[in-house]
């Protein structure tokens, strides 16, 4: 009798550890699979930021023809757009 309990124990101790051991496994497989979202939607986001500056800037360009032909407050904000437009294709490692 004592040698069933022991079996039955053991059994039991195995299959709590195996069920521990998938919540732990599932637990982190969820973690990784966040982390993995989370940099799309940055470079999602990102993607988005440059495709409006780079209308904003082809708009500029489309009215007032070329750079030379812009107002000073226009050239800042031109030279800014360019700088960040800049920025973000460095992050997203395209150049």
């Amino acid at each position: 009798m004592k040698r069933i309990a022991t079996i039955i124990s053991i059994f039991i101790g195995i299959s709590v550890l195996t069920g521990v051991g998938f919540s732990i496994d599932k637990h982190y497989a969820k973690a990784k699979q966040v982390e993995q979202l989370a940099i799309r939607l940055d470079v999602k986001i990102l993607k988005d930021r440059a495709n409006a500056i780079q209308e904003r800037m082809w708009k500029l360009e489309d009215r007032y023809g070329s750079i030379e032909k812009m107002p000073t407050s226009v050239k800042e904000e031109y030279r800014t757009l360019k700088a960040e437009l800049e920025t973000i294709l460095s992050k997203l490692g395209k150049k």
